[in-house]
């Protein structure tokens, strides 16, 4: 698999992060109504309280600080492995992609008390997921080092 240099792999986690929070910014400040894009593809506000597709998630407050404090240290140690893992001279823009997503939605957590998702798939009549841009960065960092740990790259 080809890996980015350090710039590009920082140039790409910055816009994926830019790109979150300004279509956060646009979907809490300017959209009133839910916009149907396809019939399989929406865009609205939908706050979450947990997990990845609402796992986890609670309307009490101690069991959202609970998990939001998880998610903090989770990505606390991630930041402390990529620095290893740089120092080293290895291939870091998988665990960017993750750390762009994980801060932008840390920080929905703090200013929302809750994730930002917006983006809303159907297949079939049935719901599949809403999730953001932050979020499929998430997804795509962790295929990547999926990726890597089978081809041992």
């Amino acid at each position: 698999m080809k890996h980015l240099s350090l710039g590009s792999g920082l140039t790409a986690a910055g816009i994926i992060f830019c790109l979150d929070r300004l279509a956060k910014y646009i979907v809490v400040t300017c959209l009133e109504t839910p916009l149907d894009v396809t019939s399989w593809f929406s865009i609205d506000y939908v706050l979450n309280r947990g997990i990845s597709w609402g796992l986890f998630s609670f309307t009490d407050t101690t069991g959202f600080v609970v998990v939001s404090s998880i998610i903090a240290l989770l990505l606390g140690i991630i930041f402390w492995w990529t620095y290893r893992i740089y120092k080293r001279n290895e291939p870091i823009t998988a665990q960017l992609f993750i750390m762009a997503g994980g801060i932008s939605n840390i920080i929905d957590r703090v200013l929302y008390n809750g994730v930002i998702d917006y983006i809303g798939i159907t297949i079939a009549g049935w719901h599949f997921a809403w999730f953001n841009i932050a979020d499929a960065a998430i997804n795509l960092g962790v295929i990547m080092l999926v990726i890597q740990g089978l081809t041992h790259e």
